[in-house]
C-alpha cells in the first residue's frame, strides 16, 4: 500500500514543481509513503504536505491550492486533506493536540503491515492498577510482561509481521510498531483507537493463565499506555475515555516499524560534562589524529582508510545479520550522512544515501585493486575529501568515541542501578546513558545482571537489545519497607531520581549506549562521584502535558496548536546554552587541576571584566538589569577578583562561578525538557530567560556551532576559545590537522575509460537526452541545497524595466508585509555593512523597497527592507550599492525547499537516471555506457582557463591559485552506469597518453624518428618550468636515453589520460594522422617562403603522410566543397546541423537541400557558443542541431510537446583560401601571414588557381605513446601537481591555543608515578616505582645520579601495567639513601603496600594506545624570551607528575618534521630574506620529504630564523605596550621619545620603526614584513626592563585603585 502525496507552499499558496512547468501536476514535488496508518484510515483519499517554519502564520496554514484543509501536523511537517476526512481525524484524536503530539504515527512509513483479526490482552501498565487485565492472567504475572509502550506479541505474528520465515536470518529481535482499528468491540464501544510501541516476541501458547480451566488465545499483550488519542483532560469529560484492561478481539491493522539492533552511539556529547573522563578517551583520540595526519598525502592512502572504515561498518552491521536498508534510518551517526534536520522521528531517509555510499565505496574499492585510475577524478576526489573532513571533525570533538547501542525494553526482575546487557559479562559495572544527553545525571554505572527477559522464544539471546530496570519510588519504598520488616540492614535509600527518570526513558524504541565501565576508570569514577546525592543536579522537572482547552471548554483551530507544535528553534537554543554552561563549569575544574597560576588569574580577569560590564550596564539610559538569582554570585566573584590573588581567593572565586552555572544549568534542563514537549503540550519555554542568561556567559563556547559549519576542518580546524574538555580535544587534533591537499583532474584526461567501445550517433544523442533530463533535476536539487545555507524562506523574483531578472531572498526575515501579493516594485540597493553579515548570511546588498506606491504619514514614499539580493543576481548583472530600479514588476515567488524535499529532488534525478538505463536493451548497455562517459568527459572549461593563465602569467595571482576552478563530476554517467565504469577498472585504459610541445628547446629528443615496434623505458614527472613556458603545470615523460639517463621528452597532452607523476614504464611511440602540412615554396629570385596548409581530415588527401617531397601545389581563393549543412524553420536559420547527423541522413539519401523534417526539438544547451537542440523524429531517432547562438533564433529555448516542420539547407560549395595538388583540394590556409606571402609571390588570386612547385611535408605536432601495461611501476610516494611549499597559511590565534593547551593536555595525558613494596617486593629485598613509560629513560638517569640499584622490569612480566602505560622499575632497598627515600614519598605519597590495593591504583588508570607515539621536541620549537636571554644552571631533573625534564648535559637530537620546514620558510617570508633564500629552503624541504636527512648547517640556520623572528615578535609586543602607556599619538600613529631609543608605531597599517637617538634604525617593521640592523640581546634585555616597569606601574596603580574603591 503506497501513498502518493504532493508538495505545496502554505505561504505562497501555491505546488512546489521539480521544473520551471507551473501548469504540469506531473511535475509537483511528489512523496511516496508506504504502509502509513494514514492510508489505512483513508484508503482512496489524497492528500498533501505542506511545511511551516518560524515565521509562518496560522492564517498561512489555512492556504491550499485545492481548497484542502490542514488534518495532521508533525513538527513542521503538514498534512492536509479534504474535509470530509476532518471529522475522522476529529474521532481518532479528540483531543486537537493529538494531531500534532501523534501526527507522526499516522505518517510513518513502515516495512511490512498485516490487517488480521487477533486476541489482544490489554494490561494496565500504571503503578496504581499494576498489571489489572481482566483476570486472564494474575495480575503479578501480566505486569511483569508490560511496561511503558512494551508488550509482549506471539511467535506465530512475530513470523508473520516480520516475514521472518523468508528471511535468511531467524534471530528474534524486539520490533517496534505502529498500530490501529476502527471498530469499538465489546465493551470498549469506542471506534478508532490506535498507538505505538515495542513488542517482544514470546511463547504465550505456553503461558500461566490465572484460572487453569479458561486458556483464551493470547496473540498480543498491549499495555494502556500505548494507546494514543483519548481526550481525558477535556473539562467537561472526556468524549473517548481510554481503553479499559481486558482481552478483545479485534481487527487490527499492525505495522512493523523497525527491529532492535546492536549498532554504536557516540559518546561525544558527554564530553563536556566529564573533564576527568576525558583522561580515557585523550590519547585514543591524539592516535586516531596521527594517523590520519600520516595518510593525507597520498590518495591512494585515503582511499584504503575509506575502505577500511566502510568495511568496518558493513562487519558490523552483517554481525547483527540486518540488511543495509534496515538500518539506515539508525545508523546515519556513523554512516555520517549527517544531521536530518527537517525529517521527523517517524520519516525515514530510505535507501538512496546507502545506495550512494555503497556505489562509491565499491568504485574506490575497484579502483584500488586496479591501477588506481579515477583516483583524481572530481567525483572520487569529493567523497575522499568530505570523508577526511568528517573524520577530522569527528575526532576533534569526540564523535569517533563509541559505545554499543541497543533498544531497551524494561523488566520488573531488574531493582535501580542494575542492567542487563547479554554480550557483557556479568556482574560488570556498566556504563549507561540515553541520548539527547543533558547533563551527568543522565550517565548511570549500573551492575549487570542477566534476566530472563532478555531472551526469545528460541531460548537465545534477543539481538539488539538491552535490559533495564523501570523500577519506580513506589516499589523502591516497598522493598525498603519489606527487608526493614524482615530486620535486614537496608544499604540503599530510595533516590532523588532513579535511573529511569535520570534518563527519561520509556519503551517505545528508545536506545541507549552501554560500555564497560572497566574500560573506562576516570569516566566511571566521575560520573561516581557527579552522581552522589551531594553532588547531582538537582532533578529536571517532567511537567504533565497540557492540552489546549479554553475556559469555556473549547479548543482554537488547529491551525493555531500546529504553529505553536512546530517550533523546533527553542530546543536547540536552550540545548546549546546547556552544553555551553557544562563547558564553562568543567574548564573550572580543569583549570583548578592542571591550569598554571597565570591561567587561572587571567580566567578571573575575564570573567570579571564581563561581569564589571554587566553591572555597567545596568546604569545606562537603557538599562539591562540582572537576575536577582544570579547577581550574586557575580559580585563575590568580582570582589575576590580584586583581592590579592592567592591561590584560595583564586579556588573561591572559581567555585562561586561553578555554583552559579550549576544553577544555570538546572534552569536549561528544564526549559528544555518545556521546549522537547513542545509538540505535545500547550506550555512554551520561558525564551527570554534563556535568552537572558546568555549575557551572563563571559565568552561564547563557538566550538558548538563552528562545528556544524561546512567549512571546519576544510581549510582549517576549528578555532577554540577557552580550556574545556571538547576544546582541549579540538586542540589537540588541531596540532595534527592540515587541510586536506586531495586534487583531481578535469574529467576530459578521463575519457579514454571506454576505450575500444564503439557506439553509434543515435546511442551518443539518446545518452545526450537522459543526461539533459537528470542534470536538470540534479542540478535544481543542488541549487536548493546550497541556498538553504544563506537563504530562508521563498524568494521573489523581480523584473526590472531593462529585462533584468533579480531573486530577493530572505523575505521572510525583513517581513515586508506587501510582497506577497506585490505588482509594481520601486527598489534601491543598500549595502549591509560589513558587521552584519555572517557565514549563515553573507549578502552584500539589501534590496529596500517601495511596493504598489505605498506611501508613509508623511506623504512620502514608503521604503522598506525587502530582502537580500542573491549572490547569483549580484554577479550576473554586477549589482552595486546605490543602484535604482523604478517600475518593476514581481514575477514570481518561489518557494523554499525543506532538507527532505530537496532530497526528493535528488531521489527524483536518481530515478530519471535508473529508468534509462532500464530502457536499455541488454545488448546496448556496455555502448551506452561509453557513449554517456565520452559526453560527461567532454567539458574542457577548466583547461581552458588554465592554458589561457599560463599564456598569461599577469592572470595568475596568490588568491586565485589554478586548483580551485570547479571541476566538472559527471554525476550523470556515475548515476545511469555504476557497474559498467567499475568493470573498466581491473584494466588499465588510459595506455594512449598524448604528447605534444614536440619542437619545443626542451625536448632533448629532438628530430629523433622512432620506430613504432621499439620500446623505450620511460617515466612520468612533474614539470620543473616557470610561469609562462609552455609546459609550465604540466606532466611530463622523460625517456630513457642510451646513456642510461632518462631525459626530458614531451608534455602530456592537457585532454588526453594521464598517469601519476613518477609512474615508469615501457612505451613505444607512433605519430597521430597529421591535421596540418607545412610547404615550402623556392621560386626562382626570391627567399624559400613556408606556409602551413590546415584542415588536411576534411580534404582529399585524408590520412596521407607526406614525406618532405617535391610536388606541384596549386592556390587560389575558389569556391570549394562546404560541408555545412543548415537547418531552416520558416525560412530563418536555426542552426547547423551535427557532422554525425548529417552523416545519417547522407546514409539514408536523404541529405538534401530543400528536404523536409518533422522534429521535436529541445533545447539542451541554452547559452554560450556550445548551445544546441535534439529533434526528435515521430519514429524516435534524434538529429542535433549545433550552433544555435549563430542564427536566427538566438537566446530562444525549445521544448516541443509537437512536432514542428523544418528544412534541410546544403550549400555545395564555399569560398575558401585553398590549396590544391593534382586538381583535387588538399587543406585551406589559415595564418594572415602565409596569405600575404602567398599574394606577394602572385600565387593566391581570387577566383583562379596558380601553380607552383613545393617540399610538402607532414607535420606531426601530436605522438602517441603507447603503453605496455604490464610494464606500468606505480611510485611508492604519491607527487601532487599543484604541491606549492610555503603557501600554507598559519592561524595564530589557533596556534596559540594549541601551545596554551598543550601543558593541560600533557597533564590530562600523564600517568601518576608511585612507589609500592607488596609483600612479594618486601621477600626479594626491593621496592617498586612506577612511572609513565614515556619518562622512563629520564627516570633511569635520575636513579643512575642518586646511586640507586635498580633494574627495569621486562614488559612480559609487567603486561597490564604496559597496557595502562606504565613502566616499572624494582629498586633495590639497601641502595636507597634515605633523604632519597623521604624525599620521592613526600612527592609521589606513601608506599602503597597491599596487593589490592596496587591493583586498584593500576586499574584506576586509561589504557595508553598501543601505537601512541611519545611527546617529541619538535625542531628546538622557538622559546620563550627567558629562554633567550636567561642562562640557567644544570639542575636535577624533576620526576614528579609534572612536565617531564632532563638534565641539560645530557644531549638530545632535535626531530624535524615537514611543519618545522614550513615554519621556517614563513619564518624567512617575515624576516624579508631574499626568494633565492627561501627557494634554498624549498629545495632542502623537498630533499627532506624523500628521505634525505637535515644537515647540522640547515638545522643550525632554521633555528637561527625562527629564534630571530620570535625574538622580534617579542619585541614588537613590548614596544606596542610601551606606547600604549608612555607614548603620544596623533594622526599618524603612536611616538615615544626615550632617553636611548626612539619608537613610532601605527598598529592599523602593522607599521613599527625603533631606532637610537642618533636615528640608526634597529628594527623596522612595513605592512608585516621586517628589517632589521644590529639587533642584539642587549636590547631585546633592555626592552624586557622597561616592560617590568611597566607592571610595577600598572600593578601600583591598581593597589591604589582597590584601595579607593574600598
Amino acid at each position: 500500500m503506497t501513498l502518493e502525496i504532493k508538495h505545496f507552499d502554505p505561504r505562497l499558496n501555491q505546488w512546489i514543481y521539480t521544473d520551471d512547468s507551473k501548469t504540469d501536476s506531473q511535475s509537483i514535488l511528489t512523496e511516496k509513503l508506504s504502509n502509513t496508518l494514514l492510508e489505512f484510515y483513508f484508503p482512496d483519499k489524497e492528500f498533501s504536505f505542506g511545511h511551516s517554519d518560524e515565521y509562518s502564520t496560522d492564517e498561512e496554514l489555512k492556504n491550499h491550492p485545492d481548497g484542502q484543509i490542514l488534518l495532521l501536523s508533525s513538527k513542521t511537517r503538514l498534512l492536509y486533506g479534504d474535509k470530509e476526512c476532518l471529522e475522522t481525524i476529529q474521532k481518532i484524536c479528540p483531543d486537537s493536540k493529538d494531531r500534532g503530539a501523534y501526527g507522526s504515527i499516522f505518517l510513518g512509513a513502515c516495512k511490512n503491515a498485516i490487517h488480521e483479526k487477533l486476541n489482544i490482552l490489554i494490561v494496565d501498565d500504571s503503578t496504581n492498577n499494576r498489571g489489572e487485565n481482566g483476570g486472564i492472567l494474575s495480575n503479578d504475572l501480566a505486569y511483569k510482561l508490560v511496561g511503558d509502550c512494551y508488550g509482549q506479541i506471539s511467535t506465530q505474528l512475530y513470523d508473520l509481521i516480520t516475514l521472518r520465515e523468508s528471511q535468511a536470518d531467524k534471530s528474534y529481535r524486539v520490533i517496534q510498531h505502529r498500530f490501529g482499528w476502527v471498530d469499538g468491540v465489546g465493551e470498549d464501544t469506542t471506534k478508532y483507537r490506535f498507538g505505538k510501541g515495542t513488542l517482544r516476541p514470546y511463547n504465550l501458547d505456553e503461558i500461566e493463565y490465572a484460572d487453569p480451566k479458561s486458556k483464551p488465545k493470547i496473540d498480543i499483550i498491549l499495555p494502556v499506555s500505548s494507546f494514543k488519542g483519548t481526550d481525558k483532560d477535556r473539562p467537561a469529560g472526556a468524549t473517548k475515555p481510554q481503553i479499559k484492561p481486558g482481552l478483545y478481539q479485534q481487527n487490527i491493522w499492525l505495522a512493523e516499524k523497525a527491529q532492535s539492533q546492536q549498532g554504536q552511539m557516540s559518546i561525544s556529547q558527554l564530553l563536556a560534562s566529564f573533564p576527568q573522563g576525558i583522561k580515557d578517551f585523550a590519547e585514543e583520540l591524539e592516535v586516531q589524529a596521527e594517523k590520519l595526519a600520516s595518510i593525507e598525502d597520498d590518495p591512494r592512502n585515503v582511499a584504503a582508510y575509506y575502505c577500511e572504515i566502510y568495511e568496518k561498518r558493513k562487519e558490523s552491521l552483517s554481525q547483527n545479520k540486518l540488511k543495509t536498508s534496515d538500518i539506515i534510518n539508525q545508523e546515519t551517526d556513523v554512516k555520517k550522512l549527517g544531521t536530518n534536520d527537517d525529517l521527523d522521528v517517524d520519516q525515514e531517509l530510505g535507501d538512496e544515501s546507502a545506495k550512494d555510499d555503497l556505489f562509491m565505496y565499491k568504485l574506490i574499492k575497484a579502483d584500488l585493486l586496479g591501477h588506481q585510475q579515477l583516483l583524481e577524478t572530481e567525483k572520487v576526489k569529493q567523497e575522499l575529501s568530505r570523508f577526511v573532513q568528517s573524520e577530522w571533525r569527528d575526532i576533534a570533538v569526540g564523535k569517533t568515541l563509541t559505545f554499543d547501542r541497543g533498544m531497551i525494553i524494561p523488566s520488573k526482575e531488574l531493582k535501580n542501578g542494575e542492567i542487563c546487557v547479554s554480550w557483557l559479562d556479568e556482574q560488570e559495572k556498566i556504563l549507561n546513558f540515553r541520548s539527547p544527553f543533558l547533563n551527568s545525571n543522565g550517565l548511570c554505572v549500573s551492575n549487570n545482571k542477566y534476566v530472563k527477559d532478555q531472551l526469545g522464544p528460541d531460548g537465545e539471546s534477543l539481538e539488539g537489545i538491552i535490559v533495564v530496570n523501570d523500577e519506580d519510588h513506589k516499589r523502591i519504598q516497598a522493598r525498603i519497607t519489606e527487608l526493614e520488616a524482615l530486620l535486614v540492614d537496608v544499604d540503599f535509600i530510595d533516590p532523588a531520581e532513579t535511573e529511569s527518570e535520570r534518563q527519561a526513558r520509556d519503551y517505545d524504541g528508545d536506545c541507549i549506549g552501554v560500555a564497560k565501565a572497566s574500560l573506562y576508570p576516570n569516566l566511571t569514577a566521575e560520573a561516581e562521584r557527579r552522581n552522589l546525592p551531594q553532588n547531582a543536579y538537582s532533578p529536571t522537572v517532567k511537567l504533565k502535558k497540557q492540552s489546549f482547552y479554553l475556559e469555556d471548554g473549547s479548543q482554537p483551530p488547529f491551525e493555531k496548536i500546529a504553529i505553536h507544535m512546530s517550533d523546533s528553534i527553542s530546543v536547540g537554543i536552550i540545548n546549546n546554552q546547556v552544553t555551553a554552561l557544562e563547558a564553562l563549569e568543567s574548564e573550572i575544574e580543569v583549570l583548578k587541576t592542571y591550569g598554571t597560576f597565570e591561567q587561572k588569574s587571567n580566567y578571573l580577569d575575564q570573567v570579571s571584566n564581563h561581569y564589571e560590564t554587566l553591572f555597567e550596564q545596568e546604569h545606562q539610559k537603557d538599562p539591562k538589569l540582572i537576575r536577582e538569582e544570579y547577581k550574586p554570585y557575580m559580585q563575590g566573584f568580582v570582589e575576590l577578583a580584586l583581592d590579592e590573588r592567592t591561590p584560595e581567593n583564586i579556588q573561591q572565586a572559581m567555585d562561586i562561578n561553578r555554583q552559579m552555572y550549576r544553577s544555570m544549568i538546572e534552569e536549561g534542563c528544564y526549559q528544555n525538557q518545556i521546549a522537547v514537549d513542545l509538540f505535545k503540550s500547550a506550555k512554551k519555554p520561558e525564551m527570554d530567560k534563556i535568552r537572558e542568561n546568555s549575557r551572563y556567559l563571559y565568552r561564547d563556547v563557538n566550538y558548538i556551532k563552528d562545528k556544524k559549519s561546512r567549512s571546519a576542518y576544510l581549510n582549517s580546524g576549528i578555532t577554540p576559545t577557552g580550556y574545556s574538555p571538547v576544546e582541549l580535544l579540538i586542540n589537540q587534533t588541531n596540532k595534527y590537522f592540515q587541510e586536506s591537499q586531495l586534487e583531481s583532474r578535469p574529467i576530459v584526461q578521463f575519457k579514454d575509460l571506454f576505450q575500444g567501445v564503439e557506439f553509434t550517433p543515435q546511442q551518443k544523442f539518446a545518452a545526450i537526452a537522459a543526461k539533459y533530463e537528470f542534470d536538470q533535476k540534479f542540478n535544481a536539487a543542488v541549487r536548493m541545497e546550497r541556498r538553504r545555507e544563506t537563504e530562508k524562506g521563498p524568494s521573489a523574483i523581480i523584473q526590472t524595466p531593462q529585462s533584468c531578472q533579480l531573486e530577493i531572498t530572505n523575505l521572510t526575515h525583513y517581513e515586508h508585509p506587501l510582497i506577497w501579493k506585490a505588482q509594481t516594485l520601486n527598489i534601491r540597493l543598500d549595502e549591509i555593512p560589513e558587521k552584519w553579515r555572517t557565514k549563515e548570511r553573507p549578502h552584500k546588498l539589501l534590496a529596500v523597497a517601495q511596493i504598489d506606491g505605498e506611501v508613509g504619514k508623511d506623504g512620502k514614499p514608503a521604503y522598506r527592507k525587502l530582502g537580500t539580493v542573491s549572490q547569483q543576481s549580484v554577479t550576473d548583472h554586477n549589482l552595486k550599492v546605490g543602484m535604482a530600479m523604478q517600475g518593476a514588476k514581481l514575477l514570481e515567488l518561489k518557494p523554499e525547499l525543506t532538507r527532505s524535499q530537496t532530497k526528493l529532488l535528488f531521489d527524483k534525478a536518481n530515478d530519471a537516471a535508473l529508468a534509462f538505463y532500464a530502457s536499455i536493451p541488454e545488448s546496448e548497455k556496455l555502448a551506452l555506457s561509453a557513449a554517456a562517459w565520452n559526453i560527461c568527459a567532454s567539458r574542457q572549461d577548466e583547461l581552458e582557463v588554465a592554458r589561457k593563465e599560463n599564456a598569461n602569467p599577469q592572470a595568475m595571482s596568490s588568491d586565485k591559485p589554478l586548483r580551485v576552478y570547479a571541476k566538472k563530476v559527471s554525476n550523470f554517467a556515475f548515476a545511469a552506469f555504476p557497474n559498467e565504469i567499475i568493470s573498466r577498472l581491473d584494466k588499465l585504459q588510459f595506455t594512449e597518453p598524448k604528447l605534444v610541445t614536440l619542437n619545443n628547446e626542451a625536448n632533448q629528443f629532438l628530430g629523433r624518428d622512432w620506430n613504432k615496434d621499439d620500446l623505450h623505458p620511460i617515466e612520468i614527472r612533474a614539470s620543473h618550468h616557470p610561469v609562462g613556458h609552455e609546459r609550465h603545470v604540466s606532466r611530463l615523460m622523460f625517456v630513457q636515453d642510451s646513456d642510461g639517463e632518462y631525459k626530458e621528452f614531451a608534455m602530456l597532452e592537457t585532454r588526453t589520460a594521464q598517469l601519476p607523476i613518477g609512474t615508469k614504464a615501457q612505451a613505444s611511440f607512433v605519430g597521430v594522422e597529421p591535421a596540418t602540412a607545412k610547404a615550402t615554396i623556392g621560386l626562382p629570385g626570391n627567399e624559400p617562403v613556408e606556409i602551413t596548409i590546415r584542415e588536411l581530415k576534411n580534404f582529399s588527401y585524408a590520412g596521407l603522410v607526406f614525406n618532405a617531397e617535391p610536388v606541384n601545389l596549386e592556390f587560389g581563393t575558389v569556391p570549394v566543397t562546404d560541408k555545412t549543412v543548415k537547418i531552416k524553420i520558416d525560412g530563418k536559420t536555426l542552426g547547423e546541423l551535427d557532422s554525425d547527423s548529417a552523416q545519417q541522413l547522407k546514409e539514408i539519401n536523404y541529405l538534401k537541400n530543400g528536404n523536409p523534417l518533422k522534429l521535436k526539438l529541445t533545447s539542451i544547451s541554452e547559452t554560450g557558443d556550445q548551445a544546441f537542440v535534439l529533434g526528435e523524429s515521430s519514429n524516435g531517432n534524434l538529429l542535433k542541431i549545433n550552433k544555435i547562438n549563430f542564427y536566427d533564433f538566438s537566446g530562444q529555448t525549445f521544448n516541443d510537446q509537437d512536432y514542428r516542420k523544418l528544412s534541410i539547407e546544403t550549400s555545395a560549395y564555399k569560398t575558401r583560401d585553398a590549396v590544391f595538388l593534382n586538381g583535387e583540394p588538399l587543406g585551406v590556409l589559415h595564418f594572415k601571414k602565409d596569405k600575404d606571402a602567398l599574394r606577394q609571390l602572385g600565387l593566391l588570386k581570387t577566383g583562379q588557381l596558380t601553380s607552383a612547385t613545393a617540399i610538402l611535408e607532414s607535420n606531426f605536432s601530436v605522438i602517441c605513446a603507447q603503453i605496455d601495461p604490464k610494464t606500468v611501476e606505480y611510485p611508492q610516494k604519491w607527487t601532487k601537481e599543484f604541491q606549492a611549499f610555503g603557501t600554507q597559511s598559519v592561524n595564530f590565534e589557533q596556534q596559540e591555543m594549541i601551545e596554551s593547551s598543550a601543558k593541560i593536555l600533557y597533564h590530562i595525558k600523564e600517568r601518576p608515578t608511585f612507589l609500592f613494596s607488596t609483600e612479594s617486593n618486601k621477600k626479594l629485598g626491593v621496592m617498586g616505582l612506577a612511572v609513565d613509560n614515556q619518562k622512563a629513560d629520564t627516570v633511569t638517569k635520575w636513579l643512575t645520579a642518586q646511586n640507586v640499584k635498580f633494574s627495569l622490569a621486562p614488559t612480559e612480566d609487567v603486561i597490564r601495567e604496559t597496557k595502562k602505560g606504565l613502566a616499572v622499575f624494582n629498586l633495590v632497598d639497601s641502595s636507597i639513601p634515605a633523604k632519597t627515600l623521604e624525599s620521592m614519598a613526600k612527592k609521589f605519597g606513601a608506599v602503597i603496600e597491599t596487593d589490592s590495593e596496587y591493583q586498584q591504583r593500576v586499574n584506576s588508570l586509561a589504557t595508553r594506545p598501543q601505537f601512541l607515539k611519545p611527546p617529541e621536541q619538535t625542531a628546538q620549537s622557538p622559546p620563550n624570551q627567558s629562554t633567550l636571554l636567561l642562562s640557567t644552571t644544570p639542575s636535577t631533573p624533576d620526576i614528579s607528575n609534572g612536565v617531564k625534564t632532563e638534565p641539560l648535559s645530557v644531549e638530545k637530537l632535535p626531530t624535524v618534521t615537514i611543519d618545522d620546514l614550513r615554519n621556517w620558510y614563513n619564518a624567512a617570508d617575515k624576516l624579508g630574506k631574499s626568494e633565492n633564500y627561501k627557494k634554498r629552503i624549498v629545495e632542502v624541504a623537498y630533499g627532506f620529504k624523500a628521505g634525505e636527512q637535515l644537515s647540522t648547517e640547515a638545522l643550525t640556520v632554521m633555528n637561527k630564523d625562527t629564534f630571530e623572528l620570535e625574538a622580534i615578535s617579542r619585541l614588537t609586543q613590548i614596544a606596542q605596550r610601551i606606547g600604549m602607556v608612555w607614548g603620544k599619538s596623533d594622526e599618524s600613529g603612536t611616538q615615544v621619545q626615550g632617553k636611548i631609543y626612539d619608537l613610532v608605531f601605527n598598529t592599523q597599517q602593522r607599521d613599527l620603526t625603533i631606532s637610537q637617538k642618533n636615528g640608526e634604525v634597529i628594527l623596522n617593521l612595513q605592512s608585516g614584513q621586517v628589517q632589521t640592523n644590529k639587533l642584539t640581546s642587549q636590547i631585546l634585555q633592555t626592552f624586557e626592563d622597561a616592560n617590568s616597569q611597566i607592571d610595577k606601574i600598572l600593578a601600583k596603580s591598581q593597589t591604589q585603585q582597590i584601595d579607593f574603591q574600598r
